[in-house]
């Protein structure tokens, strides 16, 4: 491979960040198949809830290549047009995922038994897709008029969509490394300075159980973002090398499954540095053209849900999770090819 760096090899070159996006999804909806079926509570074998806090390690993943990519992504065009890409890579794949749990998902587990009350109305959903239009609304609501009921996580249409409030706040704090002049100037600086107090910060909520008001996992989440960030300012000096690469990866799985969030916070630059460069170590085209990892990501859970309402409760967890990953695969890129590829064909429109 010889001495690539981090910067040349992953913005120059063909890289597999999609492809290791597609499997950080599938990931997440491997991590809460237990759940989903059994509930918390009733997950008793300390390997099944391993499995569970997998989700957990696939969403750090997920923020640090959101960091280092999202800041590469302010080198060309301007702070309108960042915004304007920005919404069009998160809002319409989600308000279509609000619309399928709203008038497909909801009115299904009614038919089937799984909706409280007298059953499910046109307003109730009307409501949900009102509450939960923003993102970031205080208003988010999980459930419509208490569905789903009878399930293994009850009340909860979509689990893990409480993350998306985040990423959308972090492009927000971004903002002034990549468009205020007199910080993009010493960028590299700025940016390392606010990793540091990043680290320092999610460190201390944990130490000090500390809670973010109305974001409590801002700290810990913003961390493992500006570490990417931090790995983009630096990239041109980190040398990628595989054997490394495998390593931290493995090395990163095993300290997590340790189930000790302190380590994970001070081990970050491991963490990063094996996610990142795992996209020039692996060799695929998979998932280049076509990106179905977003909507893999938030169509696994309310997949699980229905299938749970259709019978797949009597089965195994792993049994669930594997036909949860092709049914959202399949719902995934209809969302890519019917709404996310056409929204992102508008991106030049903004300039």
């Amino acid at each position: 491979m010889g001495h690539q760096t981090l910067n040349d090899s992953l913005l120059n070159r063909r890289n597999s960040l999609n492809f290791i996006r597609l499997v950080l999804a599938a990931i997440v909806i491997v991590g809460h198949a237990p759940l989903q079926l059994y509930g918390d509570s009733n997950i008793t074998d300390i390997w099944v809830r391993k499995v569970n806090s997998l989700g957990s390690y696939a969403v750090m993943m997920f923020f640090v290549i959101s960091g280092y990519l999202i800041l590469a992504s302010t080198r060309h065009g301007n702070l309108k047009s960042y915004a304007w890409r920005r919404f069009l890579r998160i809002y319409p794949a989600y308000w279509g995922m609000l619309l399928f749990i709203a008038f497909i998902a909801a009115p299904l587990s009614s038919l089937l038994g799984y909706f409280p009350s007298n059953g499910w109305e046109v307003s109730q959903s009307v409501r949900y897709l009102i509450s939960n239009f923003t993102i970031v609304s205080p208003s988010y609501v999980a459930d419509i008029a208490g569905s789903p009921a009878g399930v293994g996580v009850p009340g909860v249409w979509n689990g893990p969509i409480w993350t998306l409030k985040y990423e959308v706040v972090l492009y927000v704090v971004l903002i002034p490394f990549g468009f205020l002049s007199f910080i993009k100037n010493k960028q590299r600086l700025y940016v390392t300075i606010f990793a540091m107090f990043s680290a320092i910060f999610a460190a201390y909520s944990y130490l000090a159980d500390f809670v973010f008001p109305g974001f409590n996992n801002l700290p810990h989440l913003m961390s493992f973002f500006f570490m990417g960030s931090l790995f983009y300012v630096w990239g041109d000096k980190i040398i990628v090398k595989r054997e490394m690469s495998i390593l931290c990866a493995i090395l990163s799985i095993v300290i997590f499954l340790l189930n000790s969030e302190l380590p994970n916070l001070l081990l970050q630059p491991l963490f990063a540095y094996a996610i990142l460069t795992l996209g020039v170590v692996l060799k695929t085209d998979f998932a280049q053209k076509n990106d179905i990892s977003y909507g893999l990501y938030i169509y696994g859970w309310p997949v699980q849900q229905v299938l749970l309402m259709v019978g797949f409760s009597t089965l195994s967890w792993p049994i669930n999770a594997l036909v949860t990953c092709v049914v959202a695969v399949a719902l995934a890129s209809v969302s890519w090819f019917l709404i996310e590829r056409p929204a992102l064909s508008l991106k030049r429109i903004v300039k």
